[in-house]
């Protein structure tokens, strides 16, 4: 009875120890697995799985804070030639002497033709327009000898430039009528025979005709 009671008591022993060794070792016979985050030098409840590992290694860095976020710099805006500066301001005076023309402020309109020369080059054959147009705004208005100042500039100019006879007519004919409105018939006459000779259109010609026509009749009439 002893001998049987000491068989069990060691049966048991090796029993204990057989399902002690298989608990340590997590086998599958215990239905038990160790949990990854108990391995050696792995901290508890971190998950130091290969996947988890990899989306943190993806993962951007964080943005910068506001405070610390430098500022963009604005890009340079592109530089202005001088000739871009000119057309600029030309531009504007030109848009605003059609703008008083339309409203018929003739003297103003004169007045922006004028300060539109100075962006203008010095051989710009544009020159020529301009003062052709300053005169006939003068003339609108009413101003003879500063409208006859201004066609005399004209002409003057269109002979620096080279400009044809027939470019100038019209200024021609214009500073012969300044002239005829002043009482300078001999200075009419000389004007109105050039844009005779340069003048295209029948029209003109006829009219310019009669003009010194009429002229010359009344310095006979007066002994001249």
């Amino acid at each position: 009875m002893r001998r049987q009671l000491s068989a069990i008591l060691i049966l048991g022993l090796l029993a204990g120890c057989s399902w002690t060794r298989k608990y340590i070792s997590g086998g599958d016979e215990a239905g038990f697995t160790t949990p990854q985050y108990a391995l050696p030098g792995v901290p508890l409840g971190e998950d130091p799985s290969p996947a988890r590992a990899a989306v943190q290694k993806a993962e951007p860095p964080a943005a910068p804070s506001a405070a610390g976020k430098s500022a963009e710099v604005p890009a340079k805006p592109e530089p202005v030639t001088a000739a871009e500066e000119r057309a600029k301001y030309l531009d504007f005076h030109l848009s605003a002497a059609v703008k008083y023309y339309d409203k018929r402020q003739y003297r103003s309109a004169a007045a922006e033709y004028g300060a539109a020369l100075d962006y203008l080059a010095a051989l710009d054959a544009r020159a020529v327009d301009l003062l052709e147009h300053q005169g006939s705004m003068l003339l609108k208005a009413g101003d003879i000898a500063k409208a006859g100042k201004s066609f005399q500039a004209t002409i003057e100019k269109g002979k620096e430039l080279k400009a044809s006879g027939r470019d100038l007519s019209e200024s021609y004919r214009k500073l012969g009528y300044c002239m005829e409105r002043e009482n300078k018939a001999q200075e009419a006459i000389s004007n109105y025979e050039e844009a005779l000779e340069f003048t295209t259109s029948k029209t003109m010609k006829d009219n310019i005709a009669q003009a010194i026509a009429t002229l010359k009749k009344n310095q006979k009439a007066k002994g001249r």
